[in-house]
């Protein structure tokens, strides 16, 4: 059963037809502003998309990555996995958790890493705070400007570091918590992970 929030003829759609062919997204503004635990039943209705929020309140419904990006995410889940296990400083998230920022926003990084006293604040899927280290995709149906600026959000809402990769020009937007930001131009270049995830490094270029 549909949240009473959630009962639009956009969501009643997506509910009975929950492909969105020919399309990566579609946006729809709810009758009235869903709770996160709303948002989180209605993306339980809906488990082959991923369901976000923005800060006005607007639902993005989101269709699986294609696989040569699910692919390059595995593959950094699983060496941030290795990584984080020889010290168990925290714990490694894939898309299927959100995050609620402080601006209200809900958020499904592809990859993601929180220090363990975060998830204090987590409710099923749903962790109430920004995650300390999150990967984006830059795909051929994103805009790049939208993108940046979801980096951004995550950025103003307590996340550490963030890296933006774009297969297709094979190039990675790193963003960091003191503000700088720089592009990374070849996957010949290993990426780190700084002073936030000490040691952890991957050459893109052999994961995909």
């Amino acid at each position: 059963r549909l949240p009473n929030s959630c009962v639009t003829p956009h969501s009643f759609f997506l509910y009975i037809c929950p492909k969105i062919p020919s399309m990566s997204a579609i946006t729809f503004m709810p009758l009235e502003r869903m709770s996160p635990s709303d948002v989180l039943a209605f993306s339980q209705l809906n488990p082959s998309l991923t369901c976000e929020m923005n800060t006005n309140g607007s639902i993005i419904l989101k269709v699986p990555l294609r696989q040569k990006y699910s692919q390059i995410a595995l593959k950094i889940q699983e060496k941030l996995s290795q990584w984080n296990q020889q010290g168990e400083e925290g714990i490694v998230l894939d898309n299927k958790t959100g995050f609620v920022l402080s601006n209200g926003a809900i958020r499904h990084p592809s990859v993601s890493w929180v220090k363990p006293y975060k998830m204090s604040r987590q409710t099923e899927h749903l962790v109430e705070s920004a995650p300390d280290f999150y990967v984006e995709f830059l795909t051929e149906s994103d805009n790049a400007t939208t993108m940046k600026m979801r980096m951004k959000e995550y950025m103003v809402n307590g996340a550490l570091l963030g890296w933006l990769i774009d297969l297709n020009n094979e190039r990675v937007y790193v963003y960091k918590n003191d503000g700088t930001e720089h592009i990374i131009e070849n996957f010949d270049t290993p990426l780190d992970g700084g002073t936030i995830l000490k040691g952890f490094n991957i050459l893109l270029k052999k994961a995909r």
